[in-house]
């Protein structure tokens, strides 16, 4: 088994390819660029459109935070997605869980979202806390379950072990 930031970082890797291939086939688009750095602070992706600007995109994959109806993300990347030009939320289920009512939804964040902090119970980071609503977001895709098999396969990143302690973790 690996641990939880492996397997996020999949996820998000997944999901960052799995959009832009999505991106790819829309009549508009005429290429997308993925950053070469996991890392890129500034942005996951450049669009480039037949009839308008480019655009610079960050996307998420991730599991809602259901008990809220919420997305969370990390305070440290607030700053990038209020700078990016759109931002995307592809909700999941875990890997390990039933088909959530999220799974497949593909959102755009609004840029006049509201958020309140709370605390990331597994890793102790302060973490953004969005609702998922119409005052939020757009959700401008749903993915068929079909589509969203990749996802089912990769590792869970609600189960994991701290191998600090070589303990078995459960979180959320």
């Amino acid at each position: 088994m690996i641990n939880k930031e492996t397997a996020n970082h999949i996820k998000g890797t997944t999901g960052e390819r799995f959009i832009a291939e999505w991106l790819e086939k829309k009549p508009k688009v005429d290429r997308v660029i993925l950053s070469t750095d996991p890392f890129d602070n500034k942005k996951d992706c450049v669009v480039h459109f037949t009839d308008v600007e480019s655009k610079t995109l960050e996307i998420k994959a991730q599991t809602p935070y259901l008990q809220k109806e919420s997305i969370t993300i990390p305070l440290p990347q607030k700053e990038k997605i209020d700078t990016v030009d759109v931002v995307l939320i592809l909700c999941t289920s875990d890997s390990k869980q039933k088909r959530n009512k999220y799974d497949g939804w593909l959102l755009q964040l609004k840029k006049d979202y509201k958020i309140s902090e709370v605390k990331d119970m597994g890793t102790k980071k302060a973490r953004i806390l969005i609702k998922i609503n119409e005052d939020n977001f757009h959700r401008i895709h749903e993915f068929s379950e079909e589509e969203m098999k990749v996802f089912r396969n990769l590792p869970s990143t609600s189960n994991y072990i701290n191998f600090k302690t070589k303990k078995r973790t459960i979180s959320g």
